[in-house]
């Protein structure tokens, strides 16, 4: 998950968690769907590259900055502040929200309790036999 924070714009203060691929742009089928001056229908878009880096991709004529250096492509680290047109975004990477594991531990500790007792058990019928 990644989260992005807006920094400036109509929606500042505001934060987004999405999956990558995140498209972001004016449309409204946009994964991120931003409004502000400067930005194009379909600005840019961050997805996952084979070597499982996270690369910020400019679409079309949209002018796209990574920490004040223009770029077409470029691999986001966390913290990284990306401008689009008029609007200013901060990438992070989301905190790893991992289930709670206790109950299954639980059910499953029972069970070797279970399976070591009845074998206790059946030795001892077959040893009384």
């Amino acid at each position: 998950m990644i989260e992005l924070r807006l920094l400036s714009g109509n929606r500042k203060g505001e934060s987004v968690s999405a999956r990558p691929p995140l498209s972001i742009g004016r449309s409204p089928s946009s994964g991120l769907c931003l409004s502000e001056p400067g930005v194009w229908e379909s600005h840019a878009r961050i997805a996952c590259a084979e070597d499982g880096r996270l690369h910020l991709t400019a679409v079309g004529e949209g002018a796209v900055s990574v920490d004040s250096k223009p770029v077409r492509d470029a691999v986001l680290r966390s913290g990284d502040r990306i401008v689009l047109g008029s609007v200013t975004l901060e990438f992070r990477l989301a905190p790893a929200c991992q289930p709670g594991l206790q109950g299954p531990e639980r059910l499953l500790w029972s069970m070797l309790v279970a399976a070591v007792l009845l074998q206790l058990a059946l030795l001892g019928l077959l040893a009384g036999a």
